[in-house]
C-alpha cells in the first residue's frame, strides 16, 4: 500500500495540476496498480480476510 498525502498548499495551483496528473498516470500504467478509496480497500479486506 502506498499512500501519496497531498497539502493543497502544495498540489493546489494550477501550473502543478498536469506533472501531477502525468505522474498518477505513470504510477496507475503498472499492471498490479489499484487506485482505491479507503472504503474500497476496507471492502476489500471484510471480503478476504475478515472472519465471521
Amino acid at each position: 500500500m502506498m499512500g501519496i498525502a497531498l497539502h493543497p498548499f502544495l498540489i493546489g495551483h494550477p501550473h502543478r495540476a498536469r506533472p501531477f496528473a502525468k505522474a498518477l498516470a505513470h504510477i496507475a500504467a503498472y499492471y498490479d496498480v489499484w487506485l482505491a478509496t479507503g472504503s474500497e480497500i476496507a471492502d476489500k479486506y471484510r471480503t478476504t480476510y475478515a472472519t465471521a
